[in-house]
């Protein structure tokens, strides 16, 4: 005998479904959508960027015109975007829209791995959004200009890759002596004067073994002094 799900139920079969399939049904499903988002949402993998968005294996990208998704590389389909009225026809009106309709007026999102390649003036996020992450992987871009999205009770990340500016990005609460690895991308980043004749330079570097890849800061002293 089949008996239906209780409210309760239905909200905690969505919380701990798949991000992409929770994303599938209840967009099928209008009863869904009026309370969907009240549900804490939880992301394995979330990639943010001004021309796509990565929700684990869905990938959602945008142009002017058009709007597609696809699954594992696969593209799925592919919808023209309405332009008849005046705010459509602003430039970054799909990106907005895309950010809107998946993470805007969630009560709660969390995700383990967060990647942003984007500055975040490129991206039309909304200004209450707040995510609380495990892993933040900023690239080349400093970590900085995130924050104020990110929940503060993700602080300190339990991994880190990002730019870093100077020595004293190293006492902000997100590079706390419990983070698991912080990298540092084009090498080196920045060094540091010592009596003029000498400098410490701090490279990151990815290293691979059996078990697992991780990433070591190195701190290296090099002489200014050309003879030697």
């Amino acid at each position: 005998m089949v008996t239906e799900l209780s409210y309760q139920g239905v909200r905690c079969v969505l919380e701990h479904l798949g991000a992409s399939r929770r994303i599938h049904i209840t967009a099928r499903s209008p009863v869904l959508q009026k309370f969907e988002k009240s549900i804490p949402f939880r992301v394995s993998y979330l990639h943010l960027n001004s021309r796509f968005s990565s929700v684990k294996n869905v990938r959602i990208e945008v142009d002017y015109d058009n709007v597609g998704f696809k699954n594992n590389g696969e593209e799925v389909c592919k919808r023209k975007i309405p332009r008849k009225r005046k705010h459509q026809q602003e430039f970054g009106y799909p990106i907005k829209t895309m950010y809107k309709y998946f993470l805007g007026g969630r009560s709660c999102i969390l995700v383990n791995r967060l990647e942003i390649f984007e500055r975040v003036q490129n991206m039309d996020l909304s200004d209450n959004l707040k995510i609380q992450v495990n892993q933040l992987d900023t690239d080349c871009h400093e970590f900085s200009q995130y924050l104020p999205f990110i929940d503060s009770k993700s602080f300190p990340f339990k991994k880190l890759r990002t730019a870093i500016n100077g020595p004293e990005d190293f006492d902000h609460p997100v590079c706390s002596i419990h983070l698991t690895a912080l990298f540092i991308p084009n090498l080196p980043r920045f060094s540091i004067p010592i009596d003029g004749n000498a400098k410490i330079i701090i490279y990151g570097v990815e290293v691979s073994d059996r078990s697992e890849d991780r990433f070591e800061l190195l701190v290296k002293v090099v002489s200014n002094d050309v003879s030697n």
